[in-house]
């Protein structure tokens, strides 16, 4: 209520609330300033998480903001009391009544942690740490170290699966590889080339510098990723629908793909998606057309540090967004299903597409999630 208010009880988003309002909690206003102030730090804690938007809320929104605010912030909507006289030794926590959530505890709580600016009423034991704090730090510990060891076997199972799709090196390609990667030369060396069958234009390279990262501890740059998945994987692919009739083509657009079709790289109506950006791409799929194909999988760079990956399911007519950090991006996957309509459209075939047929899928709770910066072992375990 407090972000989108409620409509058919005519109460307004908390913004755009006036003090006289809540006149009838606090004749001072002192509620709705506490109010914000909470607000404030839910705020916070969403950019921090990387899910606050600053408009458009609905219920969906809300739920994957609260998803992933609610374990660094459930600490400050508790209240601690004694159980039984005869078990002392143990506290109990628990919500305001009926289950809701009373800004005035969490407020009381912020404060008692010392997360208001200037705070003079903020009482610590000895040892420097309150009895939030403690809390707060045990609760994180716990959870980080729960995330580490999902990690780590996601990990290794992106490279497990990421070992099955291609053969091993032979002694004379890994020996190519170690010197592409460790060897020495200009970074500007082109390394790896390979030309598109299905485009007589297209060349896809790989430089030096790019293969550098590679190296362990290192984000791997597009170069890299879009080889990997255009030529790699495009191969892999072809092979298999060769040994294996009537099965359908998958298509590996690069990340270009997204940032054209969204003018990103423009300054003027850039975000804007403009079918006229990206209309000739399809050309280049099998058959020239990406709508008799299985599935056409559409990778997105995100500020050169983090990568999340678009799937079309023609024959399933779904799209799923997949990404290990950030959760689902509504406009990425309304813009594929518009591009989807307008290929029809192109081709003809209007009447085929049908949008209500059509399924959008977000972030799944069984998509692969990551607790560090090691996006792009995802996106080839998506």
């Amino acid at each position: 209520m407090w972000l989108i208010g409620i409509q058919r009880d005519n109460v307004p988003p908390l913004q755009k609330v006036s003090p006289h309002w809540v006149y009838h909690f606090d004749e001072q206003g002192r509620s709705l300033s506490k109010m914000r102030t909470v607000m404030r730090f839910v705020e916070q804690f969403g950019r921090e998480k990387g899910v606050w938007v600053s408009s458009g809320w609905d219920g969906e929104k809300i739920t994957t903001l609260w998803s992933a605010i609610c374990e660094d912030f459930d600490p400050y909507m508790r209240t601690e009391t004694k159980r039984a006289k005869n078990d002392t030794n143990s506290p109990s926590y628990h919500k305001s009544r009926k289950g809701q959530i009373a800004y005035s505890t969490i407020y009381k709580k912020l404060s008692e942690a010392g997360m208001m600016k200037g705070n003079k009423t903020r009482k610590r034991q000895k040892t420097g740490v309150d009895k939030v704090d403690k809390a707060v730090e045990e609760r994180r510990m716990k959870v980080l170290a729960a995330k580490v060891e999902e990690e780590r076997e996601a990990n290794e199972r992106a490279i497990k699966l990421a070992d099955s799709m291609l053969r091993p090196l032979t002694t004379d390609e890994q020996r190519i590889a170690n010197d592409a990667i460790n060897g020495s030369g200009p970074g500007s060396e082109v390394v790896a080339s390979h030309v598109d069958p299905d485009d007589s234009n297209g060349r896809d390279t790989v430089k030096r510098e790019s293969m550098q990262t590679l190296k362990p501890k290192t984000w791997l740059n597009d170069e890299v990723i879009n080889y990997y998945l255009k030529v790699c994987l495009a191969k892999r692919d072809e092979a298999l629908c060769n040994g294996e009739q009537g099965r359908k083509r998958c298509h590996f657009f690069n990340s270009f793909f997204l940032q054209s079709m969204f003018r990103e790289e423009y300054t003027i109506r850039s975000g804007e998606y403009d079918y006229s950006q990206v209309q000739r791409w399809s050309k280049k799929a099998p058959g020239k057309s990406i709508l008799n194909l299985k599935h056409i999988i559409c990778p997105r760079n995100i500020g050169n540090y983090h990568w999340a990956l678009g799937v079309i399911s023609i024959e399933e007519k779904r799209i799923q967004w997949y990404d290990s950090k950030y959760g689902t991006d509504r406009k990425m996957l309304n813009g594929l299903l518009q591009y989807v309509k307008d290929e029809y459209k192109r081709e003809g075939r209007e009447d085929e597409f049908v949008e209500s047929e059509w399924k959008l899928v977000g972030v799944t709770k069984n998509t692969p999630r990551q607790a560090n910066g090691k996006c792009e072992i995802s996106l080839t375990s998506f």
